[in-house]
């Protein structure tokens, strides 16, 4: 049986008269479930990619921050919690929503597609046949906007 302290089920497998099977058992229910190789492959594929980034991160110094490590089994001095004011988080979303309502429907495209998720101006503005300069006004006209809204 396959037991990583730092995951929350524990993988293993067992051969009956030939037969491999594969099984998972979450940890916090006890509940056993089998499931086909390419599920465990798969949990067993994150694992590794979560382990790497977390002795990454020990590696640089980074504290890693989870709001799942309140368990005493799985607190360290890498996984913390992390004090939240909700109120004030709630507030901002909805100032934040009702700054997005303020775009007109060009603005709000280019605000998605290039401020939030990171699109260049040159491939934004080809894909919208528009030129890099009216994509470079719109962004300046959002700005603007936002110094008005929270100025």
């Amino acid at each position: 049986m396959y037991k990583n302290k730092n995951f929350d089920y524990d993988l293993w497998t067992t051969n009956d008269n030939g037969i491999k099977r594969y099984w998972v058992r979450i940890r916090a229910t006890q509940e056993v479930v089998e499931v086909d190789l390419e599920t465990l492959r798969f949990l067993r594929t994150e694992e590794k990619k979560l382990n790497r980034y977390r002795e990454n991160m020990l590696k640089n110094n980074i504290t890693l921050r989870s709001y799942d490590a309140y368990d005493t089994d799985y607190i360290s001095s890498v996984l913390l919690l992390e004090n939240i004011d909700f109120e004030e988080h709630i507030i901002s979303e909805f100032l934040v929503k009702n700054f997005l309502d303020t775009l007109t429907e060009k603005q709000y495209d280019v605000y998605v597609c290039v401020l939030k998720e990171g699109e260049k101006l040159t491939s934004y503005a080809q894909r919208k046949n528009t030129t890099y300069q009216n994509v470079q006004n719109t962004i300046n006209g959002i700005k603007k906007k936002f110094k008005i809204f929270f100025g």
